[in-house]
């Protein structure tokens, strides 16, 4: 299965896709603009799809990843840094010592922005 996740791969316009991973770090990324494929598989993770695709199957999720939860995306530019208290967050417990704070501990979740059967209907 070819990877071309975080890229825009550059295949032949009429391609039929059977797998792959294409997946992108942003919701709604457009890649492979202007070409004309069939898509019967593949993982398709924050992918926006285009009108000349024909979509038969495939991953079609849209995901937004928290910087907390994922460095190495942030390190590499490809996803933008989130404050301490994001969208992301499901949970703050502040820790008390004698009525002072001494620590907080954060929780955070990716958030499924739209899934991926939608993009099927």
């Amino acid at each position: 299965m070819p990877n071309y996740s975080f890229t825009d791969p550059d295949l032949p316009d009429g391609s039929v896709i059977n797998s792959g991973n294409f997946t992108q770090a942003n919701p709604n990324t457009e890649i492979m603009v202007g070409k004309t494929l069939t898509i019967n598989g593949g993982n398709f993770v924050n992918v926006k799809a285009q009108p000349g695709w024909t979509i038969n199957g495939g991953n079609w999720v849209q995901v937004s990843r928290c910087s907390h939860l994922h460095p190495k995306l942030l390190e590499k530019g490809l996803i933008t840094e989130c404050p301490t208290e994001c969208s992301h967050m499901i949970n703050k417990d502040e820790i008390y010592i004698d009525g002072e704070l001494m620590d907080t501990m954060y929780t955070y979740n990716d958030i499924v922005v739209k899934n991926g059967y939608d993009i099927l209907r």
